[in-house]
C-alpha cells in the first residue's frame, strides 16, 4: 500500500494455483483412493468396502484450482487453505461480487494496515 497526499493505492496479491477446501466434520466422509475424491457417508453406503476408507483430517478436502484472495477476517464462508492446519484462509475471486462483502473486505485490510 502507498499514500499520496489525500489518495492511496492498495495492491492485493492474488494466489493462483490449487487450494484445499477442508470439510469440517471429516467423520461424515469417506475417501475413495482410486478416484481420489471425498464423498459423504450417505453416498458411501453404496460403495464397496474395499474401495473406500474413512476420511481423516489430512485427506478430507477438495482441491480447487483458480485465483484466490487472502482473507484477514471471517467474511467469506467458503474458504480454502494451503493445508488443513493453516490459519490463513483464502476465498475464490469469483466470490468477490457482492459490494457489501467488498466493502467489508477493504475494511478488514485497512484494519490490518493500521495495526501493523
Amino acid at each position: 500500500y502507498s499514500f499520496y497526499d489525500e489518495q492511496g493505492e492498495l495492491n492485493i496479491p492474488l494466489y493462483i494455483g490449487n487450494l484445499k477446501y477442508c470439510y469440517k466434520n471429516y467423520k461424515d466422509y469417506y475417501y475413495l483412493p482410486y478416484e481420489n475424491i471425498v464423498i459423504h457417508k450417505s453416498v458411501a453406503a453404496f460403495v464397496d468396502v474395499a474401495n473406500k476408507e474413512r476420511c481423516t483430517a489430512k485427506n478430507c478436502f477438495v482441491l480447487k484450482e483458480g485465483s484466490f484472495l487472502k482473507q484477514f477476517d471471517p467474511i467469506f464462508e467458503n474458504v480454502f487453505k494451503l493445508d488443513d492446519k493453516d490459519k490463513e484462509t483464502y476465498f475464490p475471486v469469483e466470490d468477490f461480487q457482492d459490494s457489501e462483502r467488498q466493502f467489508e473486505y477493504v475494511k478488514s485490510i485497512l484494519r490490518k494496515i493500521v495495526t501493523v
